[in-house]
């Protein structure tokens, strides 16, 4: 699964951070965000089939995800990012993965 490779990356990337290693997680990072961001996007775009709006707080929680991101990103926040992309979009790129492999079954 596409979901489970790049978790697995942002992790790495995370780890960098956490590393202090920031050049190559700034790096790492740049070369994600592409992906990330349609990775996202299209998790949004599921919650938002979400029958009576059940997934409208999520949403919100993603998109707010987001923005955090470009914000420690704008600011050279390593530990912000490392722990966004390590917890939050990391637990999110694996919702998205269950979602999908529940509408496979």
């Amino acid at each position: 699964m596409a979901e489970r490779r790049l978790t697995e990356t942002v992790k790495e990337c995370a780890d960098l951070f956490y590393e202090n290693s920031e050049q190559a997680a700034y790096e790492a990072l740049g070369r994600l965000l592409p992906e990330l961001n349609g990775q996202l996007q299209e998790f949004i775009g599921v919650l938002g089939r979400f029958p009576d709006g059940a997934g409208e707080t999520m949403q919100q929680k993603v998109l707010a995800d987001l923005r955090e991101l470009v914000t420690a990103y704008q600011y050279k926040d390593g530990l912000a990012l490392a722990d966004l992309l390590f917890y939050d979009i990391s637990e999110e790129l694996n919702l998205l993965e269950e979602l999908k492999q529940g509408a496979g079954k």
